[in-house]
């Protein structure tokens, strides 16, 4: 994967958002794989639509957080997106 990389999800993902916890759930059903996230890594997930590269994503985060330099933006989505491919919980746009 690199900044333009595109992801989308998989077809045997099931979503759950618990808001008691402030958390999202993302199961793999095909691989019994499990990814929770809190709120920022909702914002990610959302723009996770076969249309935005990573880096895409990026630009669109970092407009919310003005604060922080974007290189620390893209690093934290990057992380997010390739921990989400290992678990089969995205895959690459074809």
């Amino acid at each position: 994967m690199d900044k333009n990389t595109v992801l989308i999800f998989s077809d045997t993902v099931l979503k759950r958002y618990e808001e008691p916890l402030n958390t999202i759930f993302l199961y793999n059903v095909e691989n019994d794989t499990i990814w929770a996230g809190n709120s920022e890594s909702f914002a990610v997930l959302a723009l996770v639509d076969g249309q935005h590269s990573i880096e895409q994503i990026s630009f669109e985060l970092h407009k919310n957080y003005p604060e922080t330099d974007f290189e620390t933006v893209y690093n934290s989505v990057y992380e997010i997106c390739n921990s989400l491919y290992i678990k089969g919980i995205v895959k690459l746009k074809r």
